[in-house]
């Protein structure tokens, strides 16, 4: 058996990550998630279910969620704690994204998943704090910004 002990002072810095979830949410997740939805595809990357024929002929054009431009525009991310962001929909769209994503619409109850994270997100905002850490690590805790 090994045993071993480490003394001394491990010299980490304080780290405060606020404004680095808040740019996550701002700067990655959200513009993913708009993209997607002017793209017309689910998260996932597959396309959106076709609209009815009954809906498309209500419509102003043949653009799946994005006529208006009011439920894109309706993403948001705010500090909700210490080291909390929150990514939601403001209170006006929120109700019909619940419709849309969650219970489903139509007859068949489509679902449009515009709204979450998907693997590239994720690894897109790990990829970010990697980067923070290790400029804070060799700055000794000195604020770095990166865009």
């Amino acid at each position: 058996m090994i045993k071993g002990s480490i003394k001394g002072t491990l010299n980490f810095p304080k780290l405060q990550f606020q404004s680095d979830l808040l740019h996550i949410g701002q700067k990655i997740f959200i513009p993913f998630m708009v993209k997607f939805l002017d793209d017309g595809k689910h998260l996932s990357g597959n396309a959106y279910p076709e609209l009815e024929p009954q809906t498309l002929s209500s419509k102003k054009g043949p653009r799946t969620l994005v006529e208006t431009g009011k439920l894109r525009k309706s993403f948001r991310a705010k500090t909700v704690g210490k080291d909390a962001v929150r990514v939601d929909l403001l209170p006006q769209r929120s109700e019909i994204g619940e419709h849309l994503q969650i219970e489903g619409v139509g007859k068949k109850k489509k679902k449009f998943i515009f709204f979450g994270i998907n693997k590239e997100m994720e690894k897109r905002a790990i990829d970010f704090m990697k980067l923070k850490i290790r400029r804070a690590v060799k700055n000794g805790g000195r604020r770095t910004v990166i865009r």
